[in-house]
Parts: C-alpha cells; sequence; structure tokens
C-alpha cells in the first residue's frame, strides 16, 4: 500500500505533478505581492506636498551681451508646497518663492512670465531674467528630498 494515498485520494502535492503545480502556483503568488510591495511601498521615495530639497548646483551661467560668465556652484535648499515652492535663505534664491503650474508625481514646473524652473528625478532646471545687469541666468542642480 502506497503510504501517499489516504483513503483512496492522493495527499495534495505528494505526486510529482502536483509539486510542480504548487510550485508554478506559489511563485506567481511570489511575484504579485512583489508588484504590489513595489507600487505602494515605493511611493514614499517620490517627493510629495511637504518635502524639503537640498540642491547644489552644478552650473551656475550668465548669459549677456559681453559673453558667458560661470559662477562658484551653490548650495541652497527649498520647501515644497501644495502650490509654491519656497526657497530658504542664502544663495540667488534667497527667501525667494515661485508657484507651481504642474505637477505630477516627482516632476513639477514653475513658470511665470519671465522665469521657468523645472525639476524631475532629482534635477532642477531654472532660467529667468536680471535686470539690473540685462542677462540670463541659468541654473542646473542635483537635489536630495529631506
Amino acid at each position: 500500500m502506497d503510504i501517499t494515498r489516504v483513503f483512496g485520494t492522493w495527499i495534495w502535492g505528494s505526486s510529482p505533478y502536483e509539486t510542480a503545480i504548487l510550485r508554478e502556483v506559489i511563485m506567481k503568488l511570489i511575484k504579485i505581492m512583489l508588484t504590489i510591495n513595489i507600487l505602494f511601498f515605493s511611493s514614499s521615495l517620490f517627493s510629495k506636498e511637504g518635502d524639503f530639497y537640498f540642491c547644489e548646483s552644478k552650473v551656475f551661467t550668465v548669459v549677456s551681451e559681453e559673453g558667458n560668465e560661470e559662477y562658484n556652484n551653490q548650495e541652497f535648499k527649498f520647501l515644497r508646497k501644495k502650490d509654491v515652492i519656497e526657497f530658504g535663505k542664502g544663495g540667488y534664491f534667497d527667501n525667494y518663492s515661485l508657484n507651481l503650474t504642474i505637477q505630477i508625481d516627482e516632476m513639477f514646473i514653475a513658470v511665470s512670465d519671465y522665469e521657468n524652473l523645472q525639476y524631475a528625478d532629482g534635477e532642477l532646471y531654472y532660467t529667468g531674467p536680471s535686470y539690473v545687469d540685462k542677462s540670463i541666468i541659468n541654473i542646473i542642480a542635483n537635489c536630495d528630498i529631506f
């Protein structure tokens, strides 16, 4: 008498065929659970309202009729609120704010009549005029969310 049989039926998973099917079902469930975890828990890695950003410029250029002038890289920080970003003290953006016009997950854009600021995937791009010396300021920075 076969010990894998109980009352004339196979114990589930005791035959090689049933074991293979069980293994496939378990692997599919594991893949589904990993996908769900990635979708729900990785969202905390994305930027959102109330996040602080610490940025360091890698390009700081002033373009004028006299030519381009490169400046030392600067560090600056800002707070992302519901419809505005507010910069902290110091640097080019000293206590400045810009209204957000587009926000999609980790990407946001602030555009005014004269300025354009874009942020996506840890990189910030800013272009704006300087009426003092009749020039255009371009800033590219890497940012970390805190």
